[in-house]
């Protein structure tokens, strides 16, 4: 393929296409660094994951793909955690939690075909996330 001559291979190429969907993310992010909650960029990330399936299908499927942006964005995600008063431990905990929530909502979209099914999975994502990091973050994990 005549962009593995620019990228160097598959992996490379995908890293810089996930740092591409992310960087407006991420940019608004560090632009508005002290107005973003948690919940804010965790729902952001989630809703941007299942805009663009095949993008992080494909990242999530090769080992050897990396994205600047991707950890750029996790390690925001803990520092958040940790400014909202958070362990370091219990910060990354729920940071994995929330990204493999949002991963698990994704391949559910990728299953239908049918838009009406996408959409109810869309409004499912919203609910159970708002669910999901509000109980996570609503006291250290060992103090349950």
């Amino acid at each position: 393929m005549a962009l593995y001559r620019h990228t160097g291979d598959r992996s490379r190429l995908l890293g810089l296409v996930v740092d591409l969907v992310l960087s407006d993310l991420v940019n608004r992010l560090e632009a508005n660094r002290e107005e973003i909650s948690f919940q804010t960029l965790a729902r952001s990330y989630g809703a941007l994951v299942m805009r663009n399936p095949q993008v992080f299908i494909a990242y999530i499927g090769d080992q050897n793909a990396k994205s600047a942006e991707a950890e750029r964005l996790s390690d925001r995600m803990v520092a958040i955690l940790i400014e909202e008063g958070q362990n370091a431990r219990d910060a990354r905990i729920m940071r994995d939690i929330v990204v493999d929530h949002a991963h698990g909502y994704l391949l559910a979209t990728t299953a239908h075909k049918n838009q009406a099914a996408v959409d109810d999975l869309f409004e499912g994502y919203d609910l159970a996330s708002g669910f999901l990091i509000t109980r996570l973050t609503q006291a250290p994990l060992n103090d349950r």
